[in-house]
């Protein structure tokens, strides 16, 4: 039994978690060094919380225990590469800090939220701090209209990309799937994403989001002549944008010039590198943190812009996700990867078909908007993208468990 001063404590404990969660949603688009802060907080009070009382915290986890055994493989896995990666601190460093530091807005949200109405509050947040950074970006291209089409948000041009990636498709479902006034709620903010997504100039989310959408839109969409109405809306709004924007068509006409685009061509080359590292060290890679120096340093394509420039100059990741963790992990950790995206496809794509439930492709919407924005660029690194992908899937998750009562997944009603 837990004494009635010792429960006071721990709901005290976890109020300052909820206000702390609060803050972390709000900066999560608006300041990297608030964001960092509200997490940090968020992490310490977790843990003293986890010290005076533990015992009611694990529910949701057991629900998923799946999800949790494949992604606890998959740090395993990266531990042990780092082990062998001839500098033991960096690489265990790096785990901690991709792999365990990352990750903690999903575990405090899932261990500590069990009131529908605060995960929808830590939802609401998320979208005012997302709607802040568009406003920003607006006001930023008035002031810089004709002089460059690539506008960084309050929180970056890159790690932006990746959040308009995922968050198109999940405003997709909002504003079909709602009634009333968070419908139109979506729709603006979803084109309003459209529009910050394109001023960022980014045409690996250019594609990543199209493709995320088109999958939702096709699950979600059970008339396919309205699906097919809609593609074509679509097709015809954004032609009409490229139309009128000669910068815009320009730079999204650069996609197909594989042999001409340097930004394209030198992709493949660092992926045709990333390949050769792990074909030198198939099992367990070349160790985590390794891939930079030995890129710079040994791997780096005699025939690639890159290798023109000074080794300390080059590229430090391969752009893409998966090849990272393939050449610094080996085939184990790129295994365990995969193995915990299927288990994230799995619950998203199961649950989907088994209840209706229009949560379960608001998750497929950020498995897909994250890793395929991967594909061009290796977002897992930054720290933005990392910590939007697990804050929004552990609300995701949690507001699934909420709704269903820790049952996942419930058959729908005929």
């Amino acid at each position: 039994m837990v004494s009635t001063k010792k429960q006071q404590t721990v709901e005290r404990l976890d109020c300052w978690l909820y206000y702390s969660l609060y803050g972390l949603a709000l900066s999560l688009f608006t300041t990297i060094a608030g964001s960092s802060i509200f997490l940090g907080l968020s992490i310490i009070l977790f843990f003293i919380r986890v010290f005076l009382r533990r015992d009611d915290l694990w529910e949701s986890f057991k629900t998923y225990r799946y999800l949790v055994y494949a992604y606890g493989a998959f740090v395993f896995a990266m531990l042990v590469s780092a082990l062998f990666s001839g500098d033991i601190r960096r690489g265990v460093g790096l785990v901690v800090s991709r792999q365990g530091y990352y990750v903690m807005p999903c575990m405090i949200i899932m261990a500590i939220m069990r009131d529908k109405d605060k995960l929808i509050m830590l939802a609401k947040l998320t979208i005012l701090s997302l709607l802040a950074n568009n406003l920003y970006m607006f006001g930023k291209a008035w002031t810089l209209y004709g002089k460059t089409i690539r506008i960084e948000g309050l929180v970056g041009l890159m790690p932006l990309s990746m959040v308009f990636s995922v968050a198109i498709p999940v405003l997709y479902l909002g504003a079909a799937h709602f009634r009333g006034p968070w419908r139109w709620i979506c729709f603006f903010l979803g084109v309003s994403c459209v529009v910050a997504e394109l001023l960022t100039g980014t045409r690996g989310a250019w594609l990543a989001s199209a493709a995320a959408l088109f999958v939702i839109a096709s699950l979600y969409t059970k008339n396919k002549k309205n699906l097919l109405v809609g593609i074509l809306v679509a097709a015809v709004g954004m032609a009409g944008i490229f139309a009128v924007s000669p910068q815009l068509k320009a730079r999204f006409m650069t996609i197909g010039n594989v042999h001409s685009e340097n930004s394209i061509t030198e992709r493949f080359s660092m992926w045709h590198s990333a390949l050769n590292v792990w074909k030198d060290y198939p099992v367990l890679g070349i160790g985590v943190g390794q891939y930079e120096k030995a890129y710079q340093t040994q791997y780096c394509l005699p025939d690639s812009e890159d290798y023109k420039r000074p080794p300390e100059k080059r590229h430090g990741h391969p752009h893409n996700n998966f090849l990272l963790i393939l050449s610094e992990g080996g085939a184990v950790s790129a295994i365990a990867f995969l193995v915990f995206l299927g288990s994230l496809l799995w619950i998203s794509l199961h649950g989907w078909r088994q209840t209706d439930n229009v949560l379960y492709l608001v998750l497929l919407s950020i498995l897909l908007g994250m890793q395929l924005h991967g594909i061009t660029d290796t977002n897992m690194k930054m720290t933005v993208p990392s910590k939007a992908f697990w804050f929004l899937t552990g609300l995701t998750l949690q507001m699934i468990w909420a709704q269903a009562g820790g049952h996942l997944p419930r058959r729908r009603v005929a």
